[in-house]
């Protein structure tokens, strides 16, 4: 400020600019000038008129008084006086043109003078910015070996993750083998059961063949008895006419005894006698033809009666050889009976196996998703650390160089703005694209994490009078009793951002909810089949068809909660509990949402 310029710069430049030498040489030529001076001087310009033309005057009357043969005519002298007014004019509109710039220029000093000054505030502020930078630059150092340290801990922290990674991999490989174990195992029992099947399906076959056959045996047996009762009953009956026939026999026997007696008697005997003789021989033959006839009806009878024996016997021994084979099946149905308890307990036995092991199965199955899932993000980690220690190099290498250099943010010099405000948005242009740019698009569901505490501050009344209990509720809970709501199947309720917090949804629909950055509020738009909004509620709810089953989404800021159900549209009431129970999940487990993510 000591080296302000005087504020009425072109105050002495005035008679210089002036120059009225023509004027007094020309007012030397007549005593008459004195006298026309002083009318030809502006009355807006007094100072520079007396101070031009004053002195003069006396001096030339003086040497007029000097010279007094010097004598002019009047023409001469009014050519003169008007030349003179003409050039005192021209000066005037001169010195009136010079005062004008002297104006202009003191506006222009004022105006550089102002500018100096903001200069000057513009220098201030830019030491100001030198020593936040240097301050920034300073903290840059500080925070690049906090980054150095980082790294460090990020280097020992990632040998540590390579070798749960290692550890992962031997899991998934012991997993692995028990897999296929399982899998020889299962395959096996499904052997050994068809085995058992086809054993039981020929014994059952082998079984009804024998069931047939008895019945059959049965049916000869009765037929056998039907036959044999008649022949019996002939039998008997012919035996009794044998007894009948023997008595006769031996009542003839006696006859004829008789007879021989009173033959020899009538040997002695009268012609009538003779006579009576010869009639009793008559007789007599007449009577052996009856015995004749008789032996031989006794020779068939007997004969009958051996072949009735031999009859008898076959069929006792026919008998005898079926009640033996109707034992021996009996024996074998019942060892039939046995082997096929034994085979139904074994069928048990190996459907209780199969179960278990494919309850086994579908752990390993977990266990390897799981495994999976912990292996891929232990792979997500190792990219995000290999990626911070490629972009923290490079970022080091190019901000120590550029921190004496700060960007001014505002100056008050409006030419100098736009150079200044360029050059970070170059660098900011330049910076942006490795980190928008994604690792993975599309990430998986994350279900192998420790599933964070309900909030301290939630209030569990809202959802206690929702399902009518007084339980203590988490969100496995509360995908429980969402599941047991009337018209819906399956429930999966999954943090923003995070991991599972519940899981009641089967592994087929998991494809569905595979989202850049786990940003679960894009499948509002990513779900095909929309069926329906449902607006006016506490949070959005939409309804989508997915194959042959319907799935509602519904979402807090925080927290989502998928359904499925079979009917297209859900029951009266349903949806606005549906969008409650979203709504009081957000408050359960807040926070994941505003974080800010730079996966």
């Amino acid at each position: 400020m000591a080296e302000a310029p005087d504020p009425h710069p072109a105050r002495p430049s005035e008679p210089e600019n002036l120059q009225p030498a023509n004027v007094t040489g020309e007012l030397r030529l007549d005593t008459s000038t004195s006298s026309v001076e002083p009318t030809s001087t502006s009355p807006e310009e007094p100072h520079s008129t007396s101070s031009a033309g004053s002195p003069k005057p006396p001096e030339e009357t003086g040497l007029r008084a000097d010279t007094p043969w010097f004598h002019t005519e009047p023409g001469i002298t009014r050519a003169v006086i008007s030349k003179t007014e003409e050039e005192l004019l021209s000066s005037l509109s001169a010195l009136m043109r010079n005062r004008v710039e002297n104006e202009k220029l003191q506006r222009q000093m004022s105006a550089s003078m102002q500018a100096v000054e903001d200069a000057k505030k513009e220098l201030l502020g830019i030491k100001n910015q030198i020593r936040s930078a240097g301050d920034e630059l300073t903290t840059r150092r500080n925070e690049h070996a906090s980054l150095r340290d980082e790294i460090a801990q990020t280097q020992q922290t990632l040998q540590a993750e390579r070798g749960k990674h290692i550890e992962h991999q031997e899991a998934w490989f012991k997993t692995r083998h028990e897999l296929e174990e399982s899998r020889r195992n299962v395959q096996s029992a499904a052997s050994e059961l068809g085995d058992t099947q086809e054993t039981t399906r020929l014994m059952k076959t082998q079984v009804a063949e024998l069931k047939k056959e008895i019945t059959r045996l049965l049916g000869e047996r009765e037929s056998t008895l039907a036959q044999l009762q008649p022949i019996r009953d002939e039998l008997d009956q012919r035996l009794s006419a044998r007894e009948a026939v023997i008595e006769q026999v031996s009542v003839l026997q006696q006859h004829v005894e008789s007879l021989s007696q009173e033959k020899n008697i009538l040997s002695k005997a009268t012609p009538e006698q003779v006579s009576e003789r010869v009639h009793l021989q008559i007789e007599l033959e007449q009577a052996r033809e009856e015995i004749a006839e008789l032996r031989k009806e006794s020779e068939r009878l007997r004969s009958d009666h051996q072949r009735l024996a031999a009859a008898k016997q076959d069929v006792g021994a026919e008998l005898s050889d079926v009640q033996g084979r109707l034992t021996s099946l009996r024996f074998t149905h019942a060892e039939l009976s046995e082997q096929l308890n034994q085979a139904h307990q074994n069928h048990t036995v190996l459907q209780a196996n199969i179960k278990q092991a494919g309850e086994s199965h579908n752990d390993l199955l977990q266990k390897i998703d799981d495994a999976k899932q912990a292996l891929a993000l232990t792979q997500r980690q190792h990219e995000e650390v290999s990626k911070r220690l490629a972009e923290a190099q490079p970022q080091t290498a190019v901000k120590e160089p550029s921190t004496p250099v700060p960007p001014p943010l505002h100056l008050g010099a409006t030419s100098i703005e736009p150079v200044a405000k360029e050059e970070p948005k170059a660098e900011v242009k330049e910076e942006l694209p490795p980190k928008v740019e994604p690792t993975e698009p599309q990430l998986p569901l994350v279900a192998s994490h420790p599933v964070r505490q309900v909030a301290s501050s939630w209030d569990s009344y809202v959802l206690e009078s929702e399902f009518f209990t007084e339980e203590t509720l988490d969100a496995s809970r509360v995908a429980e009793l969402v599941t047991n709501l009337p018209g819906i199947e399956h429930s999966l309720i999954v943090q923003q951002f995070g991991p599972i917090l519940a899981n009641r949804l089967p592994q087929r629909l998991h494809s569905l909810f595979q989202v850049p950055r786990r940003d679960y509020s894009l499948l509002y738009d990513r779900l095909p089949n929309k069926v329906r909004d449902y607006p006016n509620l506490a949070t959005r709810v939409s309804t989508y068809q997915i194959g042959d089953e319907f799935l509602t989404l519904s979402g807090a800021k925080d927290v989502f909660l998928a359904i499925t159900h079979e009917a297209p549209l859900l029951r009266p009431g349903l949806p606005e509990k549906i969008a409650i129970v979203a709504q009081e999940l957000g408050k359960m487990y807040p926070g994941q949402a505003d974080r800010a993510v730079t996966a």
